[in-house]
């Protein structure tokens, strides 16, 4: 397992990436069980915590890297903002290009609201999430708010 653990107003965040290769994506032919990784998201302070899925890429499907790490707790965080810009369905639809009578979008629009519901439940106001991706990892370690961890658990 591999993971990084951020600090932010006086909260660390721990987020652990374990490739998990159990699940073909949902929207791929079924066979890319590799790129499956279990990401957990913990608040060591208040020990609450969440944890979703994430498929790796066809050039990087193992996420246990640091951009890698920043790259799964950004993209479910920017889930997340997504569903909190809109005001509802409808909104969702117009600012993603789906059609307002499909279930895709529905079930897009749900799991953005999931990963809202649980990011702010774990760490509170995640907004932070949503940028890492501004920064590459050394920024983020020079500045105390990140440093690498290998993980046991």
């Amino acid at each position: 397992m591999y993971g990084l653990k951020i600090n932010h107003n006086g909260n660390t965040i721990k987020v652990i990436v374990e490739n998990a290769c159990e699940k073909p994506t949902p929207w791929g032919n079924g066979s890319d069980y590799e790129k499956h990784n279990r990401v957990k998201v913990v608040n060591l302070k208040t020990h609450k915590r969440c944890s979703f899925d994430f498929w790796g890429s066809v050039m990087e499907p193992n996420q246990e890297s640091s951009s890698g790490v920043i790259s799964a707790i950004y993209s479910y965080a920017s889930d997340g903002m997504a569903f909190r810009s809109s005001i509802n369905l409808t909104d969702f639809c117009y600012n993603f290009g789906y059609d307002t009578d499909s279930r895709k979008a529905e079930k897009a629009y749900k799991g953005c609201e999931k990963a809202d519901r649980d990011l702010s439940r774990v760490v509170g106001d995640y907004s932070f999430l949503s940028e890492l991706d501004n920064y590459d990892f050394k920024e983020l370690k020079e500045k105390g708010l990140a440093e690498v961890v290998k993980f046991d658990d």
